[in-house]
């Protein structure tokens, strides 16, 4: 070690770490993306507003009678689930 500080001149320790220069790459040899797999999301329960509203779709298809309220929350729960495959 002292051979070297006494030819560099320096007191300072010389590194031993080199650095490397990373190799070129072209545009032609970059990987290529792959098509990622699509996942299906699993069905999604009907939440109280998408019932509510297609009860209010099926009332209005109806004509408007009173009383049906709960007919036509359980027909558009259902309606709901059958399109989503619950």
């Amino acid at each position: 070690m002292a051979a070297k500080k006494a030819a560099t001149g320096s007191n300072k320790p010389q590194s031993t770490v080199r650095k490397i220069a990373a190799p070129a790459v072209s545009q032609s040899a970059a990987p290529k993306k792959t098509p990622s797999k699509k996942v299906a999301a699993a069905p999604q329960v009907p939440t109280f507003d998408e019932i509510a509203l297609r009860a209010f779709q099926i009332w209005e298809a109806k004509g408007k009678p009173a009383g049906q309220d709960a007919i036509n929350w359980r027909e558009a729960e259902a309606q709901l689930r059958t399109e989503r495959g619950l």
